[in-house]
């Protein structure tokens, strides 16, 4: 008879052969179903968070074609960017979330945002120093 563990996640006994083993042996704490439900919520939350920003900000996220810029637009796009994701998180704080959804909302656009940050210091002193003094 297959051992049964006690999933922490949905709360079901479940064969052991269901959890995952991490690098160390130790046998995670919820099963495969509870991870695969919970990638499939991270991916409907960016994909909405993506259909909110191309209408929001006007921008195709998918499009991955040269464009050229003015400096004035180059601000101006960033900025709206910056904006918007900042304007969606729950709280400023992962220790203030209040359920699983939001903390992963949180943690997807916090993510996002360092992305953003880490484009920006990438780009020539000026712009970036103005596109700095308007988010920060």
């Amino acid at each position: 008879m297959e051992e049964l563990k006690l999933c922490e996640g949905c709360g079901v006994a479940t064969q052991l052969k269901h959890f995952r083993r991490k690098r160390s042996k130790e046998i995670q704490k919820t099963c495969n179903n509870c991870r695969n439900n919970k990638n499939n919520n991270i991916q409907s939350i960016d994909k909405e968070l993506r259909n909110k920003f191309e209408i929001e900000i006007n921008v195709n996220t998918n499009d991955k074609s040269i464009k050229n810029f003015t400096f004035e637009e180059q601000v101006e796009r960033y900025t709206k960017s910056w904006e918007f994701w900042k304007n969606q998180l729950p709280c400023e704080l992962l220790n203030d979330v209040k359920d699983d959804e939001e903390s992963m909302r949180w943690l997807l656009i916090k993510s996002t945002m360092s992305d953003l940050l880490m484009k920006i210091d990438r780009l020539d002193d000026n712009l970036r120093k103005e596109i700095r003094k308007n988010i920060m």
